[in-house]
């Protein structure tokens, strides 16, 4: 039934890494707009608050409440079997959210991450 690497199941790893990556994009591109939007409307500013150390600051940020805000996503995920037509069995990556800290965590994950940027 899948394949285990110790005691973690890689159909847990997959979701897991996938919604890190997507946050940790959707972060990045909102610190980039940012930076640029000092760039251009504070131009004085920009010169001493856009520095290296607060970049890298912020790069550590963003990669961390990525990680942090996808560890709920470890304890919906599993892996199960599916029957494809030709009878075969495949293994397949389900995320659930039949609970309601389930179904809160993915509607306060999806404003938080995608709605909220987007305005």
């Amino acid at each position: 039934m899948g394949r285990v690497y110790g005691s973690f199941n890689l159909g847990k790893a997959v979701p897991f890494v996938e919604l890190v990556v997507a946050h940790g994009s959707i972060l990045t591109i909102l610190a980039i707009s940012f930076e640029r939007y000092y760039a251009i409307c504070k131009p004085l500013k920009a010169g001493y608050k856009c520095t290296i150390r607060r970049a890298m600051v912020i790069i550590g940020i963003v990669w961390s409440v990525a990680f942090v805000a996808t560890i709920p996503v470890l304890f919906g995920t599993e892996l199960s079997q599916a029957r494809y037509i030709d009878g075969s069995l495949v293994s397949v990556c389900l995320t659930k959210a039949n609970t309601n800290w389930q179904k809160i965590y993915y509607f306060g994950s999806m404003t938080a991450f995608f709605w909220a940027p987007l305005c």
